[in-house]
């Protein structure tokens, strides 16, 4: 009797146990979006931004900068950046700085650091080049990938790995497949891709330090690139005018850029993109107000914008206003988060036309697993002018559907083109109290004129509330209602700081609540516009 009391026990404990492992461990259990769906999401610079000490001050002997300006004060802060060791900080102290030509970071990990955006003013009058370039030399050192190359792996082998070591960044990536990368640019070549870095080596065995993002096809020559890269640089505390137009550069230009950022800054007026990261590794853009352009034409009048399989980077609690795209990803990327931005009055062209454009762009070649979350936006389009995308996620945004008073047309909040596929639309508030008309458009080409079905067939649509209809629509085959309050932070952000978070669901008892980034524009002092000399 003890024997058999002991052995119901037993098995009891067992039960309880798997029972444990499969409610409580298991992820995946009762989740909204299905594991093959997603990522865990984790962008950005671990354990944050570092604070480098002051090395050099722009005014000191033997710089001898003026900004006064007047004075052409290129010469004086390059070569205090090019004196400038790894580590440490190229001060420019409360002036107005005339640039003339491009300030370039190369292969390095310092920082330009101002006073303040309301202080330290970089105006450029090149016409012919980026305002600041932070950059390394790429790399052709190449291997075939032979196995391990699934989604969620996080060990590959490979052909050779003897020109390959311990830290290094990779670029594992592969020809097109035109079974998955429609429409596709001559330029976009092996458009699916991610960066990573190497974080153990056994002969031909490479252990990753972050799981892939997606299954790569052995027919598609997978294969992975030693990435030459620069570490740790950064701009911070200041402000950046394009005066001139007729550049056909950006504002700030980063390739092959790892854990660099760019934080509090205002950038006014850029030609191209005000934030470019190509090829960039676990970047963050924050805390910054970007705003207007020369041109509103295409690949004109950008925000910040992720470019050829960029990976992991995190734009996070910015301001947006009168661009063309505020947010945009193209030619790849994987793992990117845009989080807790506020985005108005996008524009079209040189002049304001009345047609709604994106001012969150999924812009084609190919973008996978991304991340929106928390942002404030006008609209969302996936586009196929570049190609396609897939798997990529929106969730908790408001899409508020306007623009400037002209703007009359193209009244969608989301647009889901064709070859734009498994998109996970989740827990969005869309329009504004009042408005009415089309809320989505789905599987369209670019010239509207015949509809892709795999778009509506793969999208996931669940728990968003429409100020049309004033009601929360649920997927029926999901009985999960439960919203979670973010898909990559783990607590409210400090920005937040005494603000209710999350602050935007259908969920809430106030839909939409406070934004940071919203907050800080409308606040009794906005972002201060400084007009040109």
């Amino acid at each position: 009797m003890v024997i058999r009391k002991n052995s119901y026990l037993l098995l009891s404990l067992i039960i309880g146990v798997f029972l444990y492992h499969l409610v409580v461990l298991d992820k995946s259990y009762g989740e909204i979006i299905a594991p093959d769906r997603k990522i865990n999401w984790s962008p950005g610079i671990v354990g944050g931004i570092p604070n480098y000490p002051v090395y050099v001050n722009v005014k000191n002997a033997p710089y001898n900068a003026k900004g006064d300006g007047v004075a052409d004060d290129t010469s004086a802060i390059q070569k205090a950046i090019d004196d400038c060791p790894s580590g440490q900080t190229v001060y420019i102290p409360a002036g107005t700085y005339r640039l003339t030509s491009q300030l370039t970071i190369l292969n390095k990990g310092i920082v330009l650091r101002g006073d303040g955006p309301d202080r330290t003013l970089l105006k450029s009058y090149s016409t012919s080049e980026n305002i600041i370039y932070i950059y390394a030399y790429s790399s052709t050192t190449q291997t075939n990938v032979t196995s391990g190359y699934s989604k969620g792996s996080t060990s590959i082998t490979v052909a050779d790995s003897s020109a390959f070591g311990i830290n290094d960044f990779i670029l594992i990536d592969q020809d097109n497949d035109p079974a998955v990368t429609d429409g596709m640019q001559s330029y976009q070549t092996r458009a699916v891709g991610q960066m990573i870095k190497i974080a153990g080596k056994s002969g031909n065995d490479l252990t990753l330090h972050r799981p892939l993002y997606y299954s790569y096809n052995a027919a598609m020559n997978p294969r992975i690139t030693r990435l030459n890269v620069i570490t740790k640089a950064g701009v911070e505390d200041l402000y950046i005018e394009r005066v001139n137009s007729g550049s056909s550069q950006d504002n700030i230009r980063f390739i092959l850029a790892v854990n660099c950022w760019v934080k509090n800054i205002h950038s006014n007026m850029s030609e191209r993109w005000h934030i470019r990261l190509e090829q960039s590794y676990g970047c963050e853009v924050r805390d910054s107000y970007f705003h207007d352009a020369h041109n509103h034409s295409g690949d004109h009048g950008y925000g910040v914008g992720l470019i050829k399989k960029a990976t992991d980077n995190l734009i996070e609690n910015n301001i947006f206003n009168r661009l063309r795209h505020s947010m945009l990803l193209e030619w790849g990327g994987s793992g990117n988060v845009f989080g807790y931005n506020y985005s108005m009055n996008p524009l079209n062209n040189d002049n304001p036309t009345d047609f709604l454009m994106s001012d969150i762009a999924v812009h084609g070649g190919h973008p996978h697993m991304n991340l929106f979350e928390g942002n404030i936006a006008a609209h969302i389009d996936l586009d196929n002018y570049l190609g396609s995308s897939s798997h990529n996620t929106f969730f908790r945004n408001h899409i508020e559907r306007k623009s400037i008073a002209s703007v009359t047309n193209g009244l969608w909040a989301v647009e889901i083109q064709a070859n734009n596929l498994y998109a996970n639309i989740v827990g969005n508030v869309l329009c504004t109290e009042g408005c009415n008309g089309e809320i989505w458009r789905i599987g369209y080409d670019k010239l509207s004129t015949t509809i892709d079905a795999r778009v509506g067939a793969t999208l996931l649509k669940h728990g968003n509330f429409d100020y049309v209809s004033q009601q929360t629509s649920w997927d029926p085959s999901i009985n999960d209602q439960n919203l979670p309050e973010s898909y990559y932070l783990s607590a409210k952000p400090s920005f937040y700081r005494s603000l209710p978070w999350p602050s935007i669901g259908p969920d809430l008892g106030v839909k939409v609540g406070v934004l940071p980034a919203k907050m800080r524009y409308f606040a009794p002092l906005p972002p201060k516009i400084i007009l040109s000399n």
